[in-house]
C-alpha cells in the first residue's frame, strides 16, 4: 500500500506537466485577411493574431478603420481607449481563461498606438 502512493504522485505530477506543455503550444499561424477574421471562429482569429501584431497593420488607424478592417469588438472599455477581440491561438485559451486582442487608441490622436495580445 504504501508503494501506492508515490507512484500516484509520480503519475500525477506526470500527468499534469504534460498537460501544461501541451496547453503552452501555439496553434498553426496565417497571414490575416479581413473577411476571414470577421467570419471566423475564435480559432480562426487567433492564427491571425501574430501576423496582425507583426505586421503593425492596426497602427496609426482610426476606430471607425479598425471595424471596417475587424468588424466591431467583442469589448470596448472607455476611458481606457481599449477595443478587445476575442480569439484562441493555444490550448490554455479553450480551458484556462480568455484570450484576446488589446487594440489601444491614444486619448488625444484617436488613432491605434499599441495591439497586443493576452494569452
Amino acid at each position: 500500500m504504501s508503494r501506492l502512493k508515490p507512484l500516484t504522485i509520480i503519475i500525477t505530477i506526470v500527468i499534469v506537466s504534460g498537460w501544461l506543455f501541451y496547453s503552452c503550444v501555439p496553434f498553426p499561424e496565417q497571414e490575416f485577411e479581413s473577411g476571414r477574421w470577421r467570419s471566423g471562429s475564435k480559432k480562426v482569429r487567433g492564427a491571425m493574431v501574430r501576423d496582425i501584431i507583426g505586421q503593425k497593420l492596426l497602427i496609426g488607424m482610426s476606430e471607425k478603420e479598425v471595424i471596417e478592417l475587424l468588424g466591431n469588438p467583442d469589448h470596448t472599455f472607455q476611458p481606457q481607449n481599449l477595443f478587445m477581440y476575442e480569439m484562441n491561438n493555444n490550448h490554455r485559451c479553450s480551458f484556462l481563461w480568455e484570450c484576446h486582442l488589446l487594440v489601444y487608441f491614444d486619448s488625444e490622436t484617436k488613432k491605434v498606438d499599441g495591439v497586443f495580445k493576452s494569452d
